[in-house]
């Protein structure tokens, strides 16, 4: 591609017709939305856009998790269209999980007519003002025919790393309007940065050489030419992996880390720190936050490592670096080709170190009859009946930490996984849906828990109206248990006073949550499972019947028993 304008002049059109040509030719197909009365113009620019596929969500929080899982399955962005400035407040949970995630979206965000801004209606408010807290650049539309202009750069502005969501607010009668005059759209030419800067390199090599307990932190090493170069070099000085505790994407299937290092670093600082700790130099490979979720008063220390252990950060995000290992070396540039770069020049002395067979896990499950659920037997009765090349979107919580290490490890039956990397909840059920869009041959498992699920359970909507097979499953623990070990942690007054005490805050009961009974309401067929005898039939069938399927799973607590 050059850096020429595409010469070919768009004929007289409205705003909304020009923004979806230039969509087109930015290679967007799918658009996510909840519209209002400002969109109504929007609405009609898609319905003659007819290549385009539009996905009705009954929240927008839905609409930005679908276009995020989307995105990290297909590697391109989707549009999101959302309502003024309150619906745009709406999605704004999951728009944080995509910065976070660095996830590029195009947020557009249909506004009043500009004539009737001094009017201050009901629905008025700072959009821009909004968007700029979470999306990296924001900017109203006031022309028809700057549409193509302010397209491209959001474009630009989302691919380039780090990448990430952008807003585009539209005035209705910006895409009313009948362009004056024709119009080109610009070509799109994304820029690719090189690797970090060699003395930097030859520094952190040099760090690395001398250390005899090395460790290394995956997150963001995005191809797999850059992950078997950090495999290589982690053997070269006897190095080991461990992976962020919520990665954006992990590829099983295709991924030569995750034969061999499958393990995420632990949620709870204390046993991260224990880890750590144990190390005597630490590379960062892409890792966006290097801290806890939670402070408390009784924390030891603010950082995760002591000052005296040499940390490495390599990153794409300037903002990263320093941010939270505050004397770490800075390498700045494209995490892959770094990877690459610094395994080219890694002088090795010696034997590496020789990796062991991968470990083998069997898919056997044997059920005790008459047992509760457990987050273990689930695991191990999801892993006996997955379908190969199955999309995994975690966001099972307090019952991911049992449940995760029977069904992910060395599981090569997993094409893909996703999870919450920002934190905020209701991000799994939205980003199965666009999961399964991106790949609609791939089947599509979603493991939520119970709290987390009802954030947006409204989703279920979406898989049955547009027939989507995604299997869900719910860690139906009856309670807030990450809220109530949270709790306990801080070593308040209601710690002290035990879980039985907290629940009366955080438990989920009575009355009891159906969720198959709602999953049913919303056109998705619904299972409730209270016994491990009844886990492989019900999730087979849920595979099998080629339709959205829930699983309602009555799991032990970690911190009662649900029977």
């Amino acid at each position: 591609m050059t850096n020429q304008e595409e010469k070919v002049a768009q004929p007289p059109l409205n705003g909304g017709q020009l923004l979806f040509q230039t969509a087109r030719q930015y290679g967007l197909t799918h658009v996510f939305g909840n519209p209002g009365t400002t969109e109504v113009n929007f609405m009609d620019a898609l319905s003659r856009a007819e290549d385009f596929n539009f996905f009705l969500c009954l929240h927008e929080d839905v609409a930005t998790g679908a276009a995020d899982g989307f995105a990290r399955i297909s590697g391109r962005p989707a549009l999101v269209n959302l309502h003024l400035q309150p619906g745009l407040t709406h999605g704004m949970a999951n728009l944080h999980n995509a910065k976070r995630a660095r996830v590029p979206l195009v947020v557009t965000v249909g506004e009043h007519h500009t004539r009737f801004g001094l009017e201050e209606s009901p629905l008025s408010g700072d959009i821009l003002g909004s968007a700029r807290s979470l999306c990296k650049w924001s900017y109203t539309v006031h022309q028809a025919e700057e549409i193509p202009a302010a397209l491209h750069r959001a474009m630009l502005q989302a691919l380039t790393p780090p990448q990430g969501p952008v807003c585009l607010v539209l005035p209705n009668d910006t895409l009313s309007r009948i362009t004056q005059d024709n119009v080109t759209i610009p070509q799109l030419n994304v820029p690719k940065p090189g690797p970090a800067h060699p003395q930097a390199i030859e520094e952190s090599l040099q760090l690395l050489n001398r250390a005899r307990q090395p460790l290394f932190v995956v997150g963001d090493v995005l191809t797999g030419a850059g992950r078997t170069a950090l495999r290589k070099l982690a053997r070269s000085v006897n190095a080991q992996i461990w992976l962020e505790p919520f990665p954006t994407r992990l590829d099983p299937a295709s991924d030569p880390l995750l034969a061999f290092y499958g393990q995420r670093l632990p949620y709870f600082p204390k046993q991260r720190r224990q880890i750590l700790q144990n190390a005597d130099c630490i590379l960062l490979a892409g890792v966006s936050g290097f801290t806890t979720h939670f402070l408390y008063d009784d924390d030891p220390i603010l950082s995760l490592v002591p000052d005296n252990i040499p940390v490495i950060h390599l990153d794409s995000d300037v903002s990263e670096l320093g941010k939270n290992a505050k004397s770490a070396l800075p390498l700045l540039g494209d995490v892959d080709l770094t990877l690459l770069q610094m395994l080219d020049k890694q002088q090795t002395t010696g034997e590496a170190a020789q990796e062991g067979p991968a470990p083998v896990v069997t898919a056997e499950f044997k059920p005790e009859e008459n047992a509760p659920v457990t987050a273990t037997a689930l695991g191990k009765a999801l892993r006996a009946a997955l379908p190969p090349d199955t999309i995994y979107v975690d966001e099972a919580i307090t019952a991911g930490t049992a449940l995760n290490p029977e069904l992910l490890l060395n599981n090569r039956q997993l094409a893909h996984i996703l999870t919450g990397r920002g934190g905020s909840l209701g991000y799994g059920i939205p980003a199965a849906i666009g999961a399964k869009l991106a790949a609609p041959d791939k089947p599509v498992l979603a493991v939520i828990g119970d709290g987390t699920a009802l954030y947006s359970i409204q989703a279920l909507w979406t898989m049955a109206r547009y027939k989507l097979p995604i299997v869900t499953v719910i860690c139906n623990n009856h309670n807030y248990d990450i809220i109530t070990l949270e709790m306990l942690r801080s070593q308040g007054n209601l710690a002290a006073s035990g879980p039985a005490r907290i629940m009366e805050y955080t438990a989920l009961t009575p009355p009891g949550i159906n969720f198959a009974a709602l999953a049913e309401g919303f056109g998705v067929k619904g299972w409730q499972v209270t016994r491990q005898t009844e886990l492989l039939p019900a999730i087979e069938q849920a595979f099998a019947s080629g339709a959205p399927a829930l699983l309602d799973v009555s799991l032990v607590s970690s911190l009662r028993s649900v029977q």
